[in-house]
């Protein structure tokens, strides 16, 4: 864990000064997979235990209970953006050392669907706009007349023509996770683990593709009470574009989640109690977050989770502890048997708040 750390301190910021981060290049994967999570303001670095560890923390998949399958779908933003996640982790191993390992996958989508893409066709252009002159017919000695841009009040648009020759395309960026994670690495408490994430983004005709690297680690102080670490895109993830006049290069820079959980077993309330946090450092400029060190920004995220004889939870978090935009996440959960159901809600000052769903069985 501690050569872990240390490796995150001296490599992050030195890719990150290298390469630059290209501003939300990773915002589509900065979700995560699960409602259970999302319920406590995403603070799960150090508490998962489940199929979606791909994700948050693939050190932490030999902790799952089986072999297990989790999908999550939410429309947010009055069902503007389509998001679905999943993950399937396959039953751990045991070696004659006792340590646990296991394999698993995990995905996520965000699709945002009818998006109006113009025609680049110079012919269907000069139809589309007039020119300076405001006149279709004749064609401007200044060359404004399709050339794609509005040159001034003047010029006019045949919206007729436009619907005739615009196409809907859907925006879609996928993060694809292929992880493996094994107990008893170096010290008996300690778990690392890893995803090799394949990223790709399309819209109409232009696309572009990735591959980056996560590392995780946990340590078991008590058993009760754990801490973990997931270092993301350690190696800076780049996504090439093709089809694009430019053929843009994307930059996705590190970023470093380290986190604790606490459990209690409270025989009172005929249950447990978790108390989660996470600090999240990333090497870019934000606006609203937690803190701020240069060119380093982050937020603090924490949460509650009340199971109750473990079948039925209830969770509270936020996703940004201290900052001027402190949303607010809660939830509810529930096991009967093989299956799980969990829920997650987050509001949101000046959009449409937003409802998550994701179910998960054990076979």
């Amino acid at each position: 864990m501690r050569r872990l750390l240390t490796a995150a301190v001296f490599v992050c910021p030195v890719v990150a000064g290298v390469a630059g981060a290209t501003p939300y290049a990773q915002e589509f994967l900065a979700t995560g997979i699960g409602a259970r999570p999302l319920g406590m303001g995403g603070a799960y670095v150090a508490l998962v235990d489940d199929a979606s560890a791909s994700y948050w923390n693939p050190a932490a998949l030999p902790r799952s209970h089986g072999r297990q399958a989790i999908y999550m779908h939410s429309e947010r933003f009055g069902q503007l953006i389509n998001y679905d996640a999943g993950a399937v982790v396959l039953r751990a191993r045991e070696s004659a050392s006792g340590a646990r390992s296991a394999v698993g996958v995990g995905f996520l989508m965000v699709s945002i669907p009818d998006i109006k893409f113009n025609t680049t066709d110079p012919e269907e252009l000069f139809q589309i706009e007039s020119g300076l002159d405001g006149d279709f017919l004749t064609p401007d000695a200044d060359n404004s007349q399709g050339n794609g841009k509005l040159d001034g009040p003047s010029e006019r648009i045949n919206f007729e023509k436009w619907a005739e020759f615009v196409e809907e395309v859907t925006d879609r960026q996928l993060g694809l996770f292929l992880s493996y994670g094994r107990t008893r690495v170096l010290h008996a408490d300690v778990s690392a683990g890893a995803s090799v994430k394949f990223v790709r983004k399309s819209v109409g005709d232009f696309s572009a593709w990735g591959i980056g690297l996560d590392l995780g680690a946990l340590y078991e102080l008590r058993r009760n009470w754990v801490f973990g670490a997931n270092l993301q895109d350690i190696t800076t993830t780049f996504l090439e574009w093709s089809n694009t006049p430019s053929g843009e290069r994307e930059y996705i820079t590190p970023t470093v989640k380290l986190g604790t959980a606490y459990t209690r077993e409270i025989a009172a309330i005929r249950g447990s109690v978790t108390l989660v946090a996470d600090l999240e450092s990333r090497f870019e400029d934000e606006e609203g977050t937690t803190y701020r060190a240069g060119s380093i920004t982050g937020d603090l995220r924490a949460g509650l989770e009340y199971w109750y004889r473990e079948t039925l939870a209830f969770r509270f978090g936020t996703e940004r502890l201290g900052a001027d935009t402190n949303p607010f996440t809660g939830g509810a959960g529930l096991r009967i048997n093989r299956f799980s159901f969990d829920y997650a809600y987050l509001n949101h000052s000046d959009l449409d708040d937003v409802h998550r769903i994701s179910g998960g069985v054990l076979f």
